[in-house]
């Protein structure tokens, strides 16, 4: 663990995800103490944040908040044990507090959906095990439902939710406006950009669902990028991501960011210029040769999709395969 400001310190715990091998818990020495994400909940993981907070000085009986950036599992899953060890309360944005409350109902659900859609005997074996590992991901009531602009009060300081959605739609920033320090989540990483797409590598794509329902695992383009512009507006030094290091540079991460989204988005309409064409070859042309067609797939759904709604594009389904044109 190491301090990155005053009254406040990173906890890397490792994640068993490709492509996202650890998450930073961040724990705020004030006056009322809280703990920003909490990792999926095992053991291991429960056990180094509540010792964390020991050594940043707090007596775990005296965490008073227990706040999650959004409603993906690395963010949430720890929070009922530290929740039952501490007695703090759990806060998260009103939208997330839906899925995180829901989960266990949404994948059950999800589940009964891959059994009656048609994919590679391989593609629904895998979401089944996925399925089942989410179904031992703890859940816990969320005691604080907020809203963008509410101030979560710590005493000695007070951080402003920003909501945030694209990554998730329930994804929030925290800005504490005395440092200048804005806790980004998912939203803006120490190095990169974040996956904002269709999940699960986009096996469930243009699926009949229940439209009340919060899919997780879906972001939006769309929302990501009016998001990211939104930062550009709050006088920020530094940026505490839950991946990567710490940025002291926060207006270029967050235009690189944003460019990164961009640029690609041209690139993908440069391909459809050149006509229809199935999702697979749009894959290769914009990502070139990569080791995780999975995600990739799902990241390239997450540009189509959003010229789908701009009207831009359109897609039709021809023997389980996708096809996509400009309009």
């Amino acid at each position: 663990m190491e301090k990155v400001a005053e009254g406040v310190y990173r906890l890397v715990l490792p994640l068993p995800f490709r492509g996202t091998d650890y998450l930073n818990v961040y724990i705020l020495e004030e006056e009322k103490p809280a703990v920003i994400d909490t990792g999926i909940g095992d053991q291991v993981s429960v056990e180094r944040v509540l010792k964390g907070v020991d050594e940043a000085g707090v007596k775990v009986g005296d965490l008073e908040y227990i706040i999650t950036t959004h409603e993906h599992v690395e963010h949430f899953g720890g929070n009922k044990d530290v929740k039952d060890k501490s007695g703090g309360e759990v806060f998260a944005h009103t939208l997330a507090a839906d899925a995180i409350e829901g989960f266990h109902e949404a994948v059950l659900e999800l589940g009964k959906i891959i059994d009656r859609v048609e994919m590679p005997v391989w593609e629904k074996e895998r979401l089944k095990l996925i399925m089942r590992f989410n179904m031992m991901i703890k859940v816990t009531k969320v005691d604080c439902r907020v809203k963008d602009g509410d101030k979560i009060d710590l005493g000695s300081c007070k951080l402003r939710v920003i909501h945030t959605p694209g990554h998730s739609l329930g994804h929030i920033c925290l800005y504490d406006e005395e440092r200048k320090a804005l806790f980004t989540g998912d939203h803006v990483l120490g190095e990169g950009t974040p996956f904002v797409g269709s999940g699960f590598g986009g096996a469930l794509y243009g699926v009949e669902r229940d439209e009340g329902r919060l899919w997780w695992f879906d972001g939006d383009l769309d929302l990501y990028m009016k998001s990211l512009e939104k930062l550009l507006s709050l006088e920020i030094d530094r940026i505490f991501p839950a991946h990567g290091p710490v940025s002291t540079d926060p207006y270029r991460r967050i235009s690189e960011t944003l460019e990164r989204k961009k640029s690609r988005e041209r690139r993908l309409v440069e391909i459809l210029q050149e006509g229809r064409n199935d999702l697979e070859a749009i894959v290769r042309e914009l990502y070139g040769q990569t080791n995780d067609v999975y995600l990739v797939r799902g990241a390239t759904l997450g540009y189509l999709n959003k010229l789908v709604k701009e009207g831009k594009v359109r897609f039709s389904v021809e023997k389980g395969k996708f096809y996509f044109e400009l309009v």
